[in-house]
């Protein structure tokens, strides 16, 4: 590891260090933990994993017919034309 200084303020590193308290986990731990999260949380969102492909569960009812070439507009509220 390697040992990083940050500023914060107060009413945040107090929160946070009742919080890892209450969670039996140091300070640093926290916010490592909290890091990845959002480090993880951004490449979802920036499209390095979508999450149409990451749901694994199975779809039984009625779909519309055009749903695979408006999958766009169904699940992100976008139209593309690629014509």
């Amino acid at each position: 590891m390697q040992r990083t200084t940050i500023m914060l303020p107060r009413e945040l590193k107090i929160w946070a260090a009742s919080k890892s308290r209450k969670m039996g986990i140091s300070l640093g731990q926290l916010i490592r933990e909290a890091l990845q999260k959002e480090i993880d949380s951004t490449e979802v969102s920036n499209g390095l994993q979508d999450c149409f492909y990451e749901d694994k569960a199975i779809y039984q009812g009625y779909s519309s017919p055009d749903f695979s070439a408006e999958h766009d507009e169904y699940h992100y509220g976008e139209s593309y034309d690629i014509r």
